[in-house]
């Protein structure tokens, strides 16, 4: 994390000292920078690669997994849905549909 400095707190508004940032004033002192938040696809494309064992899991329980940890996450936008989370990793990441008509259903 970067430090931030004020400028008016300072006597050198030119040189801030060895490790801050500058930035406008307004900002707190020894407030960390913003960082970026992910879309709802880039932050579970991220979190397949810290948690590759979700791959191993059915999709239900992936996405309700992946919608518990998107509440709490720093890195992510917005809480996401568990069935926006089982979306995404059909259209995105290859969960593929379960088929409807199975042979064993009886005709009406």
């Amino acid at each position: 994390m970067a430090k931030v400095w004020k400028e008016v707190i300072f006597h050198s508004p030119d040189k801030p000292p060895q490790g801050w940032q500058k930035r406008p004033i307004g900002i707190l002192v020894n407030e960390p920078a913003p960082a970026r938040k992910l879309t709802g696809k880039e932050w579970i494309a991220a979190e397949l690669k810290r948690n590759p064992e979700l791959r191993t899991l059915a999709i239900t329980e992936a996405g309700r997994r992946l919608s518990k940890k998107s509440a709490t996450a720093r890195d992510c936008g917005k809480p996401l849905s568990a069935g926006r989370c089982i979306n995404l990793l059909r259209d995105c990441f290859g969960w593929p549909k379960k088929p409807r008509n199975s042979p064993r259903q009886r005709p009406k």
